[in-house]
Protein backbone atom coordinates (compact mmCIF):
# COMPACT_ATOMS: atom_id res chain seq x y z
CA UNK A 1 0.00 0.00 0.00
CA UNK A 2 1.57 3.73 -0.84
CA UNK A 3 1.15 6.26 1.85
CA UNK A 4 1.23 9.81 1.57
CA UNK A 5 3.98 11.51 2.96
CA UNK A 6 2.15 13.37 5.91
CA UNK A 7 0.51 9.81 6.83
CA UNK A 8 4.13 8.25 6.99
CA UNK A 9 5.34 11.40 9.26
CA UNK A 10 2.20 11.03 11.51
CA UNK A 11 3.14 7.36 11.65
CA UNK A 12 6.25 7.26 12.30
CA UNK A 13 6.34 10.16 15.15
CA UNK A 14 3.21 8.46 16.51
CA UNK A 15 4.78 5.15 16.79
CA UNK A 16 8.41 6.85 18.12
CA UNK A 17 6.28 8.51 21.21
CA UNK A 18 3.89 5.91 21.98
CA UNK A 19 3.53 2.63 20.14
CA UNK A 20 0.42 1.99 22.99
CA UNK A 21 -1.21 4.90 21.60
CA UNK A 22 -0.25 3.35 17.55
CA UNK A 23 -1.40 0.72 18.25
CA UNK A 24 -4.99 2.44 19.22
CA UNK A 25 -5.06 4.90 16.52
CA UNK A 26 -4.41 2.05 13.91
CA UNK A 27 -7.63 0.75 15.34
CA UNK A 28 -9.33 3.42 14.16
CA UNK A 29 -7.32 4.88 10.51
CA UNK A 30 -5.13 2.90 8.12
CA UNK A 31 -1.93 3.33 8.93
CA UNK A 32 1.15 1.14 8.43
CA UNK A 33 2.58 -1.52 10.60
CA UNK A 34 5.03 -0.95 12.94
CA UNK A 35 7.57 -3.02 10.39
CA UNK A 36 7.04 -1.36 7.80
CA UNK A 37 7.96 2.06 9.46
CA UNK A 38 11.12 0.51 11.10
CA UNK A 39 12.00 -0.60 7.66
CA UNK A 40 11.67 2.84 6.74
CA UNK A 41 13.74 3.92 9.10
CA UNK A 42 16.45 1.31 8.16
CA UNK A 43 16.29 3.00 4.83
CA UNK A 44 18.41 5.81 6.45
CA UNK A 45 21.69 6.50 7.24
CA UNK A 46 21.85 7.17 10.68
CA UNK A 47 25.88 6.12 11.10
CA UNK A 48 28.02 8.66 12.71
CA UNK A 49 29.33 11.54 11.01
CA UNK A 50 27.70 13.84 9.46
CA UNK A 51 23.98 13.45 7.62
CA UNK A 52 24.17 15.14 5.00
CA UNK A 53 20.46 14.13 3.92
CA UNK A 54 19.19 16.20 7.15
CA UNK A 55 22.10 19.12 5.76
CA UNK A 56 20.22 19.02 2.05
CA UNK A 57 16.82 19.17 3.89
CA UNK A 58 17.83 22.27 5.36
CA UNK A 59 19.09 23.80 2.54
CA UNK A 60 16.16 23.08 0.86
CA UNK A 61 13.75 24.19 3.23
CA UNK A 62 15.54 27.30 3.77
CA UNK A 63 15.50 28.14 -0.13
CA UNK A 64 11.65 27.65 -0.19
CA UNK A 65 11.08 29.48 2.99
CA UNK A 66 8.40 32.15 1.51
CA UNK A 67 7.43 33.44 5.11
CA UNK A 68 10.71 33.67 7.18
CA UNK A 69 9.93 31.23 9.21
CA UNK A 70 13.41 29.38 8.94
CA UNK A 71 15.66 32.75 9.96
CA UNK A 72 17.06 31.21 12.89
CA UNK A 73 18.46 27.71 12.55
CA UNK A 74 20.77 26.44 15.05
CA UNK A 75 23.42 23.64 13.84
CA UNK A 76 24.45 21.65 17.25
CA UNK A 77 27.46 19.32 16.67
CA UNK A 78 28.18 16.28 19.51
CA UNK A 79 30.77 14.14 19.90
CA UNK A 80 31.07 10.91 21.53
CA UNK A 81 33.79 8.25 21.92
CA UNK A 82 33.14 5.12 20.66
CA UNK A 83 36.24 3.63 22.95
CA UNK A 84 37.66 4.57 25.65
CA UNK A 85 41.25 5.72 24.93
CA UNK A 86 41.03 4.63 21.02
CA UNK A 87 43.60 5.93 18.98
CA UNK A 88 43.73 6.25 15.28
CA UNK A 89 47.06 5.47 14.01
CA UNK A 90 47.60 6.96 10.48
CA UNK A 91 50.32 4.34 9.10
CA UNK A 92 48.83 1.60 9.64
CA UNK A 93 45.03 2.88 9.21
CA UNK A 94 43.78 1.25 12.59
Amino acid sequence: MMYDEEIKKFAATLQFYSPKAYSFVREYLTLPHPRTISSWMKSSDCGPGYNLDVIQKLSNTMKNDKNNTMSDVALTIDEMAIRKDLVWNPSRHR
